[in-house]
């Protein structure tokens, strides 16, 4: 009894021993995450439809992330794959590039910003910087009717500033939808 005992003890120190040391060659250790300083940008807006942008400045070198000096520094991440849906997102506003460069050439300084909407990316949003009534029509006539339907957009949403002292800073103020031959209607909300 005492021997197989001895035995059995042997056997389950020898499974441990072989288990320390063979997981570590199948299972890679975590990484510590690195180290990043994060800038956060909100819009001049406080609508639903606004997206904070978020960039990431990495160390510039192993020693300001902590790391040891001699350690290999960390390449790039890998991006996931695109699906096709993405990738087909990305050519659209590829082409629209150029559309909103002479949009915000068109418009000046009545655009505050310029952005797609969340919920849909055939609707172009507008803040404008200032609250007339004169405001979207000009807009509408400098800036949607030339172009806005070549390049996809089948909405447009204006939103102008409230006054001072206002909860939000824009108010939703008018929409122009496109008809099938690229028609403008306005309807002021």
């Amino acid at each position: 009894m005492g021997r197989t005992l001895g035995l059995v003890l042997i056997v389950v120190a020898s499974g441990l021993l072989i288990y320390w040391f063979v997981v570590p060659l199948f299972v890679a250790p975590p990484t510590p995450p690195a180290q990043t300083a994060m800038k956060v940008s909100t819009p001049p807006t406080d609508s639903p439809n606004a997206a904070s942008t978020i960039t990431r400045a990495l160390p510039s070198s192993p020693a300001e992330s902590g790391q040891n000096a001699s350690a290999a520094p960390a390449g790039p991440a890998l991006a996931a794959p695109r699906t096709s849906e993405q990738r087909e997102q990305d050519d659209v506003e590829a082409k629209r590039a150029p559309y909103y460069r002479w949009l915000r050439e068109q418009a000046g300084d009545r655009v505050t910003d310029v952005r797609l909407a969340d919920d849909d990316r055939a609707t172009l949003v507008l803040y404008t910087s200032i609250d007339n009534p004169q405001i979207v029509p000009s807009l509408v006539r400098d800036v949607i009717l030339p172009d806005a339907y070549r390049f996809g957009f089948r909405h447009v949403r204006f939103f102008v500033p409230n006054p001072a002292g206002s909860v939000s800073q824009y108010r939703f103020d008018a929409e122009s939808d496109a008809d099938a031959d690229g028609n403008w209607t306005t309807f002021h909300k």
